[in-house]
């Protein structure tokens, strides 16, 4: 087998908005998040907790959400900058 190293410069025009999306896709991949997660605090405790939101499929179909893990300070500064960039 033959292989070869090959370096080029690629330029790639994006609109701003491709370039929110690719930002957005890169911060979750490099954070174990996903868009469909949300922080709220737990009626009982208080504490804040990540959820996940999914749509369930069966006769009917209906969104639900789940507890998925307590929010660490990493989480929750992940999320507030997500929502902040979603806004623009």
């Amino acid at each position: 087998m033959i292989s070869a190293k090959v370096s080029q410069t690629i330029n790639v025009d994006l609109s701003p908005a491709d370039a929110k999306e690719v930002a957005i896709k890169y911060i979750c991949a490099v954070f174990d998040w996903k868009t469909s997660y949300s922080i709220r605090p737990d009626e009982k405790t208080g504490e804040d907790w990540v959820f996940h939101k999914t749509t369930v499929y069966s006769s009917h179909s209906f969104d639900t959400e789940f507890r998925l893990r307590m929010a660490t300070d990493r989480d929750k500064i992940v999320y507030q900058f997500l929502q902040e960039m979603q806004k623009t």
